[in-house]
């Protein structure tokens, strides 16, 4: 968890005021809390009544299970939480046995968030032992990705949102900098590494260097620099405000944001190849899913200039939403691989695209939060301590706040969650 930057928000909330039209095919786009909750809720309840048969411990439910803590985060009481205790209990909240490989650590993600949320770090004890062996014993082979064992470090951009992600979440709960250490180094690596400094995108891997679209340019997967730019906003919200690294982040964030918002179709939905758009010009929900999550959050937290992002996040969830058929599955999604092809469908739903669509439909609700209360009355508070505190006491005069105490809410601002809370009068006054 966010250790200098957790903060308990409390707010006045009323319902969220309708911003888009009926969209045109699949599900609603309008932009309120009834629509994107329910929208979302229908999405999530589709792709668990209807399991892939890979491991549920994989890095394609690693992804979802991601999008599942942030809707159940959203609002504790519904069952999504459990879902991902549920799990964590089957599997003795131990990941898949290859110690080195990000793939099997992407699982740590939502384990993480429920062991904060529940205050119980024990969740956290498999994935630990995970990287404090790697820690000890790192891989140092090259990053090229046909040399042997390759795979023991992030040698594919894929990997940067399948490891890093967890290992800034347990910085959070043991307050340890080494975690962060090492993703710093390794994050950076892979960036010098895969990332082109002249077209801000991500190469997948080494293989993909000199290959070229049909129409003689470089190529670079949409869902491979969906998996990075996915990455970022997690870091960035865990991260130490005062962490020299964030510079990097941030500046890499900023970069891609607008190269990604360049690569954006007129349809609204993003291409298998990002500097092709003819190779193929088919729409990929996966990617265009991370794309908006990303480019949402990065509206929500003032890194991005609003006016001239908010149009293309617009088109996007457009795009999404009419994707999305009756039932609530999410089609037109590339099935895993690992380079843009032309082999799927409207049929075709993965359960990391929903993973996806959900990190960005419950950054799309903060978003309509702050737009129906820009005058709300709240008090941000900040833990200035280097650990996750989940259950203390805080005292609020409310007649100078002017806050009527009856219709308080408290939220993580970090990840919308919320909190459980009790109010009690502790001077009889009222």
């Amino acid at each position: 968890m966010n250790l200098n930057r957790l903060a308990v928000f409390l707010t006045v909330l009323c319902a969220g005021l309708s911003l888009h039209a009926q969209s045109q095919g699949g599900v609603s786009d309008a932009w309120t809390l009834e629509t994107v909750n329910a929208n979302a809720r229908l999405v999530a309840d589709w792709m668990t009544a209807h399991p892939k048969r890979h491991s549920q411990l994989d890095w394609t439910y690693g992804a979802f299970y991601a999008g599942i803590a942030a809707l159940g985060l959203s609002d504790p009481a519904l069952p999504y939480l459990d879902q991902i205790r549920d799990l964590g209990r089957k599997s003795a909240w131990k990941p898949l046995t290859r110690t080195y490989h990000a793939d099997d650590h992407c699982i740590g993600q939502s384990w993480l968030e429920v062991a904060a949320f529940d205050n119980n770090p024990t969740y956290a004890a498999g994935l630990k032992l995970t990287y404090d062996y790697i820690l000890a014993n790192p891989h140092k082979g090259p990053l090229d990705f046909t040399k042997k064992d390759n795979q023991k470090r992030w040698s594919w951009c894929d990997a940067l949102f399948m490891s890093p992600t967890v290992l800034v979440k347990i910085y959070g709960l043991t307050g340890d900098a080494r975690y962060l250490d090492f993703m710093d180094r390794e994050y950076k690596a892979t960036t010098d590494y895969l990332y082109s400094k002249d077209d801000h995108f991500f190469f997948r891997d080494s293989r993909y260097f000199d290959k070229q679209t049909k129409n003689g340019r470089h190529v670079y997967w949409c869902r491979g620099n969906g998996w990075v730019f996915g990455s970022l906003p997690i870091i960035l919200r865990d991260l130490p405000a005062d962490r020299p690294s964030r510079a990097f982040y941030l500046a890499l964030y900023k970069e891609m944001a607008a190269s990604i918002k360049k690569a954006q179709h007129a349809d609204g939905a993003w291409r298998p190849s990002l500097r092709d758009l003819d190779d193929p010009d088919m729409q990929e929900m996966s990617g265009t899913s991370f794309f908006t999550y990303g480019l949402l959050w990065g509206i929500n937290n003032g890194v991005l200039d609003r006016a001239d992002y908010l149009p293309c996040v617009q088109k996007a969830w457009k795009a999404i939403c009419r994707n999305i058929n009756s039932e609530g599955r999410l089609g037109w999604v590339q099935p895993i691989g690992d380079r843009p092809v032309a082999s799927y469908t409207a049929d075709d739903h993965e359960v990391y695209a929903v993973g996806a669509y959900l990190c960005a439909a419950m950054e799309l609700r903060k978003l309509i939060v702050a737009d129906a209360h820009p005058a709300r009355k709240a008090v941000e508070i900040v833990n200035p301590l280097a650990l996750y505190r989940s259950a203390e006491t805080v005292t609020l005069d409310w007649a100078r706040l002017g806050m009527q105490a009856a219709k308080v809410r408290v939220f993580d601002v970090r990840n919308s969650a919320v909190l459980p809370h009790q109010l009690f009068d502790s001077d009889g006054d009222g």
